[in-house]
């Protein structure tokens, strides 16, 4: 056999093994489906015990957190029909909507539009520097991203109206996320590594990365611009309701399923606490 015939060969078993979003959906296929991404995705996450990436997972880790998943579904609804049943409450647009008036050109209007500016060149920043959209399976990124989103439309809320559903929306969600980011980063994961697992160059080169601007904005900055875009910004006051209890459960149920369900699939464990 010739050598072209050989690299054709090869090309082929490449191809043959790439993997697609249909590859996910595919009950034909394994649970593990890292032998198909690229070597370098592989192999970066080559320092967790394999016990942590390859399982096999403990069913009653697994049993727990399906029964977890399933009892917030159900609280959830419960709360829902009974709070709803009450003809006292508002329907629940409403509630998203209130009376809220996003006049044009004042002072948090400048903020929200001059911080949405930011916020985007922020995300631009941190694509270019890995020239892909790796680092939007994270959850940090997923709460700066609809923190940026909130403040955007914040800003077009005085020429499109209908924006305002969607502003109600998110509000809780971006406390909420970003918050949790705030909190976990700071004052878990930052120092129990660079403080407790690491020492030396590894302790200097991961907090360099830990404070170069970029991370000092998502993981510091962003309980400020979070706080500052849903209550100092926000026209009138409105106090949290069902509603947004319910965007928040979806908002986090939605990044579960997604850490479960694709990231755990190819390996990617961000989250020990995620780690069955």
């Amino acid at each position: 056999m010739s050598k072209d015939s050989n690299k054709n060969g090869a090309k082929c078993n490449e191809s043959d093994k790439s993997l697609s979003l249909i590859d996910f959906v595919d009950p034909t296929n394994p649970w593990d489906l890292r032998d198909r991404l690229p070597e370098d995705l592989r192999n970066m996450f080559t320092f967790l015990p394999k016990k942590f990436t390859e399982g096999p997972w403990n069913p009653v880790v697994t049993i727990f957190m399906l029964f977890a998943l399933l009892a917030v579904c159900h609280l959830t609804i419960d709360a829902n029909t009974k709070h709803y049943a009450s003809s006292e409450n508002k329907e629940i647009m409403e509630q998203f909507i209130g009376d809220k008036q996003y006049p044009a050109f004042t002072l948090s209007w400048s903020y929200n539009f001059t911080l949405f500016c930011w916020m985007t060149y922020v995300c631009w920043a941190i694509y270019k520097r890995y020239s892909s959209f790796g680092a939007w399976v994270t959850f940090t990124i997923w709460s700066w991203t609809i923190m940026c989103i909130r403040h955007g439309l914040c800003a077009l809320a005085p020429f499109f109206p209908s924006a305002r559903l969607l502003i109600g929306t998110l509000r809780f969600p971006v406390l909420l996320s970003a918050s949790v980011t705030f909190i976990i980063w700071n004052f878990v994961l930052m120092p129990v590594i660079g403080m407790g697992l690491l020492k030396g160059e590894r302790r200097s080169n991961f907090l360099r990365f830990a404070f170069k601007w970029t991370m000092c904005q998502i993981h510091l900055a962003n309980i400020i611009y979070a706080y500052l875009n849903c209550i100092w910004a926000e026209p009138t006051t409105q106090r949290l309701h069902l509603g947004d209890v319910n965007a928040a459960v979806l908002y986090v149920v939605t990044y579960v399923l997604f850490y479960y369900f694709f990231l755990d699939r190819i390996g990617v464990q961000l989250v020990r606490v995620f780690v069955r």
